[in-house]
């Protein structure tokens, strides 16, 4: 909150803030390029965006990539339950709740998500 600094300490902020802002930017080109490749699987997908979560927001945009893309209802139930069983995903779940606290709430959705799915992949 560089409103209240003046002089060297309000420009170094500012620059400190251009700078997280452009990594950031950055991280999410890398993202954006990783979950529309045209030939890579989810799995391999899911390791680049597992080490793209430096940022909230790339962490986060990761985060919805899994519930809408990875575990979408309209993927094959047999495919869901091997999806939901990687425990690549658990790992990134808490990465994301490790790197970024303040993303637990969206964790849990994607862990209710993933419970909702379980009684459709029944036989």
């Amino acid at each position: 909150d560089d409103l209240w600094l003046e002089g060297p300490a309000a420009q170094e902020a500012r620059e400190i803030g251009v700078v997280t802002s452009e990594a950031a930017a950055a991280e999410l080109e890398r993202l954006h390029e990783a979950v529309h490749h045209p030939t890579r699987s989810w799995l391999k997908i899911m390791g680049t965006v597992m080490r793209l979560q430096l940022h909230a927001v790339t962490s986060f945009v990761g985060l919805r990539w899994v519930a809408k893309v990875v575990l979408n209802r309209r993927v094959a139930a047999q495919d869901l339950m091997v999806r939901m069983s990687q425990p690549m995903l658990f790992v990134l779940l808490r990465r994301a709740c490790d790197a970024h606290p303040l993303q637990a709430k969206t964790v849990l959705a994607v862990v209710r998500h993933m419970l909702e799915l379980l009684p459709s992949l029944e036989p």
